[in-house]
């Protein structure tokens, strides 16, 4: 089971550090070059207030270890009742654990009216929206425009990803967002 210490915090005036440790073990080993992301937000606002993490092994080896993972729930943040959750880990064979136990539940008190509200994201444009790459490989750039009135988080943007429909595990393609003008309250990436 994934643990949080502490399980209570109070952000009305300041960030508060939440440490998440969950152990996994398997005979063949843990894959540790494909962790999950965990992920934290508040129950009531899953999009508003996300966070994507990283586990991180703290102790231990591939065979039986502890990971934790760490976040700032920043001051103002919504509260209530937050989730941290995890997708399957992965061992060294491939298969995935099914197990439960990968999402626990802690307590945000926040009486500030600050921003709880995530960033406005307009509709995504690529350019060339049709290519042919029968005879080269073809460039194409996706566009987005953002805006948050209390600052986007420049350095923990999330990552676009690229497939064809028909075959998302075949073909698809991680790709990242750059800044191309604006800042962190009126951005276009």
């Amino acid at each position: 089971d994934i643990s949080v210490s502490p399980d209570e915090i109070n952000v009305t005036n300041d960030n508060q550090e939440v440490i998440a440790t969950v152990s996994v073990s398997d005979p063949s080993g843990i894959d540790l070059a494909a962790l999950p992301n965990p992920y934290w937000y508040q129950v009531d606002d899953v999009q508003g207030t996300r966070i994507d993490s990283v586990w991180e092994l703290t102790s231990g080896d591939e065979f039986n270890a502890t990971f934790i993972s760490t976040v700032i729930i920043p001051m103002g943040a919504k509260g209530g009742t937050w989730r941290v959750g995890s997708t399957a880990f992965r061992d060294n064979l491939g298969y995935r654990s099914t197990n439960g136990g990968h999402e626990t539940t802690f307590t945000v008190t926040s009486s500030s009216t600050f921003d709880t509200d995530g960033p406005t994201v307009g509709d995504i444009s690529v350019s060339p929206d049709e290519i042919n790459v029968t005879n080269d490989n073809q460039e194409v750039i996706a566009t987005v425009s953002v805006s948050d009135p209390s600052g986007i988080d420049l350095a923990a943007l999330p990552n676009p990803y690229w497939y064809q429909v028909d075959d998302v595990q075949g073909t698809r393609i991680d790709s990242v967002w750059e800044l191309t003008s604006g800042d962190e309250f009126n951005a276009t990436f």
